[in-house]
């Protein structure tokens, strides 16, 4: 299972990477540190959107990824959101219960917009 990762930076000042493939055991070292390099571009109060329309499988390893992404995003003062239309990600997401810990979006836009609303 292959995994392909996007960076780019949105008109609106959010970073958005977005994820192709499998999201796995093998795979999510690549999203993890392509994580870790934005961020640290970033510095303060970083704003991302990680956006999983195209990722068709994700395992508790590539949850963890999200979950750390998350913690570190909003304990330096930033935003973060996830994009992930309907499907078996988002299945795994309600099941864990993380659906409830950080915002889950079904489009891109919908994920940008809702960036507006908290400043930035």
């Amino acid at each position: 299972m292959a995994l392909a990762l996007r960076k780019k930076r949105h008109r609106s000042g959010t970073t958005v990477i977005a994820a192709e493939g499998g999201v796995s055991l093998h795979t999510s070292p690549q999203l993890r540190d392509l994580i870790e390099h934005v961020l640290y571009e970033l510095g303060e109060a970083p704003h991302l959107i990680i956006d999983f329309t195209h990722v068709d499988f994700c395992d508790s390893a590539g949850l963890g990824v999200l979950v750390t992404a998350f913690k570190r995003v909003t304990n330096n003062n930033g935003t973060f959101a996830l994009v992930c239309p309907s499907g078996p990600v988002l299945r795994l997401l309600r099941i864990s219960g993380l659906d409830t810990v950080f915002p889950v979006h079904s489009r891109l836009d919908e994920a940008v917009d809702d960036s507006f609303d908290v400043g930035i």
